[in-house]
């Protein structure tokens, strides 16, 4: 009898029980399983762990993990003899120790939370926003927001990184862009998928645009038209100086200083009977109350482009009827802000464009490297960063007092599950 060596294929050879708990243990890591070649021993939960199907080890790394850093409890709870009873009782399960939740499964929530985004993004279009604040250590903190950009619908919104910088101008916005993308692409940043840039007003944020778009041709920097509405607001508040100074008093009856509250109602109350302020705050009232409600507006996610414009055409539709002096300065001011935002002149006119308002693509103010394709992509892009102040919400919430010692890279990865399992939940309302 002969054999074809060619046809003739050799039995593939079962693994042993031992060598496939071997191999999941050098898989996972030896701070996670251990094995003595025959069960499969969790460290962190101190259980047996049922090892015949990868299904049942990948559901049980990824049960506990991720509720307490998403509902922001502290892993410090765990030490509570209460709650660990509790925890127990209800998930039939030994609780982990703190330390060996903070060393371990951290980071594996961090990755794997990192590695959803790549997937959700993967050959999409992009949208990035980038801001910064300071903390209450005192620390320089960036965070990156991205979002993909659709034709038929709003895309999905993700906070992707949260850095430390030594100091804020366009040189460390420009590296932390860079830096953030090459954690989205590590394989290489799609450079044409990046088709919007959004910030403050800030002149090193403006500078960083600038600067970015030599890398990133097709992307259209917008300054947050959230932001532009509150400057003018702010310019209205010092217009009229003894309003401004009244409100603030009122205020502070109503804060916790009871020390306060008789000078404040009395400075309050000397406000109230100078002649002209009943009239101020009817003018205020009546060609001003538009302001509030559109910078509210803007902050709304998931709204159309023409929707955000039709926001601000409306105000300045309004503030172009102002007749007085002070009327007019302030719509002067309007105008300089929206004038200043380039950026959002652009995606006015690709807008003008998408509702067929203006066929002439050659006449108007538009990225030539923005081919029609790109530009459908705009169709809900959004105009403000409220979704970068919304994660400093987080942050300042997870930078509790009694949380201080609190290491960066932990509150990184942990504000990261957070707020992305945030934004999946208002995408789902």
């Amino acid at each position: 009898l002969t054999l074809n060596k060619h046809n003739f294929k050799m039995p593939k050879e079962k693994k042993t029980t031992s060598s496939r708990l071997q191999s999941y243990v050098t898989e996972f890591g030896t701070e996670i399983f251990s094995t003595d070649n025959k069960i499969l021993f969790c460290k962190v939960c101190n259980t047996k762990v049922s090892s015949e199907k990868r299904f049942s080890i990948n559901q049980h790394i990824a049960a506990e993990k991720h509720p307490m850093l998403s509902a922001n409890i502290p892993f410090n709870k765990l030490s509570n003899p209460h709650f660990k009873i509790f925890l127990e009782k209800y998930t039939s399960e030994v609780i982990p120790d703190q330390s060996t939740l903070r060393k371990s499964y951290v980071d594996n929530c961090y990755q794997e939370t990192i590695g959803e985004i790549r997937n959700k993004v993967a050959e999409k279009k992009i949208w990035v926003s980038i801001d910064e604040t300071t903390d209450a250590e005192g620390r320089y903190i960036a965070s990156v927001i991205i979002g993909t950009l659709l034709t038929d619908r709003p895309g999905e919104i993700f906070l992707l990184n949260v850095e430390q910088l030594e100091k804020a101008n366009h040189s460390t916005i420009c590296t932390l862009f860079e830096d953030s993308l090459c954690l989205l692409w590590p394989g290489g940043i799609h450079r044409n998928d990046v088709l919007l840039f959004l910030s403050d007003a800030a002149p090193y944020m403006v500078k960083a645009g600038d600067t970015l778009k030599v890398l990133y041709t097709k992307m259209v920097h917008v300054t947050c038209t959230a932001h532009g509405l509150n400057r003018v607001a702010e310019y209205i508040r010092i217009q009229y100086p003894k309003v401004d100074k009244l409100v603030a008093n009122v205020k502070k009856v109503f804060k916790k200083a009871p020390s306060h509250d008789a000078l404040s109602i009395s400075n309050a109350q000397k406000y109230f009977k100078a002649p002209q302020i009943k009239g101020n705050l009817a003018f205020i009232k009546s060609n001003f109350e538009c302001l509030p409600t559109a910078i509210t507006r803007l902050q709304k996610q998931g709204m159309a482009l023409i929707e955000a414009i039709q926001i601000i055409e409306d105000v300045s539709a309004k503030f172009n009827n102002l007749k007085c002096q002070t009327g007019i300065k302030i719509n002067e001011k309007l105008q300089t802000v929206l004038t200043k935002n380039k950026g959002f002149q652009i995606v006015c006119n690709i807008s003008k464009i998408l509702n067929g308002e203006e066929e002439n693509v050659g006449c108007l103010d538009i990225p030539e490297n923005l081919t029609s394709s790109d530009m459908g992509y705009f169709k809900y892009a959004p105009t403000t960063s409220a979704d970068v102040e919304r994660s400093f919400s987080v942050y300042k919430n997870l930078l509790a007092p009694n949380r201080r010692s609190f290491k960066f890279e932990n509150i990184k990865k942990s504000l990261i599950v957070q707020c992305n399992t945030y934004f999946a939940g208002v995408e789902e309302q």
